[in-house]
């Protein structure tokens, strides 16, 4: 077992700030950590080394897809990565700046093996990280992410002699495959018709490479803040309401019809209304899923910490929503074993599985924007119509097992309601809920709890907190 590093398997933590600097982090989603403070040239190069010695096992000379998002450390990261691929036998063809979406999408236009995408997600510019596809399209499962970070332990790796060296080429297709598969969801005439105003902060991050021409071949008149690829993060990015005042400002200032926010690789998706006001990236999905199930019915996948107003949503034509475990990997596996029409988290990520199962930000624009043209109605309408509610965020610290924490909550609220252990505990309550779950990358206990008011929620999360209190723990 390397030292230092924290084992996760349940996804990188969306909606948290991560783990203390000086700490490698790695997940189902794959490994990140502070470039120079736990992210280092060898460490990359074990990881994906193991990464490598799997695709060797399923093809002779693999073809392996690269892309970056655009945080200082990208060319030091994906050069190691595209070098440590080559020396382990695979062809690479390098993406360059481009949407984690894109990437995988590539994949299918390659006929590639897999992919790794360099990007930290929301995380701030100090942090890199490597996420790793599988041959399905998807990031890799647990099982499959067991089995490699146990050979990146062991440090035996299957390099090749010169001979057998990979090729490294670039492509410059990702972007045209993104945009020519989010206007497939769309309704493109209807859209061009509204000719919405439409502001979007991309964050300085990957979306800046497609973002514009996506929007503008939707038929949109776009306004685009933060989308210099070199300018560096100007806010703390995740897209949370908390960050995204300058963009409110913009939306209010020019009298715009929606304002989106992306993520710097352009995976998850938040919205500011028409009146200048950041709705929460819990819509992102409910609104989605909206437009969806009004074209086809069938079943909704989020996992267990996305909001029950996809429920509600649901319920309004008749269909089920199915819950995963926390985690991208988890909510794409149970939407292609029950068949899903729609999923994602509330984190902003949606996933049609029309055109791929893995969260994209411009597959969420073209079904809200879609949404506004076929209904007519602003964004503020659109969400007055779904109930409303009220959710809490909550971690504690534990200093003994987190695991038998979690079970005490079990035992103490499990008559309370529904019960669901998949992945910690959940116990649903009427139109309330409360979730705790171990973090896997943090010597904590995450509380989440949502209820149609904040007494409601307020008094859940309480009543989860006390138990853990009182475990010993």
């Amino acid at each position: 077992m390397v030292s230092g590093v924290s084992r996760g398997l349940s996804g990188f933590s969306e909606g948290g700030g991560g783990a203390s600097m000086g700490r490698l982090m790695v997940s189902v989603s794959g490994l990140r950590g502070v470039v120079g403070d736990g992210l280092d040239p060898p460490t990359l190069v074990r990881y994906v080394a193991a990464y490598a010695g799997r695709l060797q096992r399923g093809a002779s000379r693999p073809v392996v897809a690269v892309g970056t998002d655009t945080r200082p450390s990208r060319d030091m990261v994906l050069r190691i990565v595209a070098g440590t691929l080559q020396a382990a036998g695979c062809d690479v063809v390098d993406l360059g700046i481009c949407p984690t979406p894109s990437v995988q999408l590539m994949m299918d236009k390659l006929g590639a093996a897999g992919a790794v995408v360099v990007t930290a997600s929301h995380n701030p510019e100090e942090w890199n990280a490597c996420k790793f596809y599988g041959s399905s399209g998807m990031l890799l499962t647990r099982e499959e992410a067991e089995r490699m970070w146990a050979v990146a332990d062991s440090g035996r790796f299957d390099w090749v002699d010169w001979r057998r060296l990979g090729a490294c080429v670039s492509d410059d297709g990702a972007a045209a495959a993104q945009i020519e598969a989010a206007l497939s969801v769309a309704d493109v005439g209807a859209v061009r018709k509204l000719s919405p105003l439409v502001v979007v902060d991309c964050v300085n991050g990957a979306g800046s490479v497609v973002t514009p021409a996506f929007l503008a071949e939707l038929g949109c008149r776009p306004v685009l803040i933060n989308a210099d690829v070199d300018a560096g993060f100007p806010h703390t990015p995740e897209p949370v309401p908390e960050n995204l005042g300058q963009l409110c400002r913009a939306v209010s200032e020019r009298g715009a019809d929606i304002g989106f926010a992306q993520d710097p690789d352009a995976d998850r998706l938040a919205i500011v209304s028409e009146r200048g006001e950041a709705i929460g990236e819990e819509y992102t999905l409910a609104l989605s899923a909206l437009r969806v199930l009004s074209k086809r019915k069938g079943t909704v996948v989020a996992n267990l910490s996305t909001s029950r107003m996809v429920d509600d949503v649901a319920e309004r034509f008749g269909c089920k929503v199915a819950r995963s475990a926390v985690g991208e990997a988890n909510v794409a596996q149970l939407m292609r074993r029950s068949g899903a029409v729609i999923g994602g988290e509330g984190n902003g990520g949606v996933m049609d599985p029309a055109v791929h199962l893995v969260r994209d930000s411009f597959v969420g624009m073209a079904h809200v924007l879609s949404l506004l043209a076929e209904t007519g109605e602003p964004v503020s309408r659109l969400v007055g119509e779904i109930p409303s509610y009220v959710m809490l965020k909550k971690k504690m610290e534990i200093s003994g097992d987190k695991a038998r924490a979690v079970a005490a909550v079990a035992d103490a609220l499990g008559g309370s309601g529904l019960v669901d252990t998949q992945d910690g505990v959940k116990v649903t309550m009427g139109r309330s809920w409360v979730h705790v779950r171990p973090s896997g990358t943090e010597p904590v206990v995450r509380v989440m709890a949502e209820a149609p008011s904040r007494e409601e929620a307020e008094a859940l999360a309480a009543r989860a907190i006390a138990v853990l209190e009182g475990s010993g723990s």
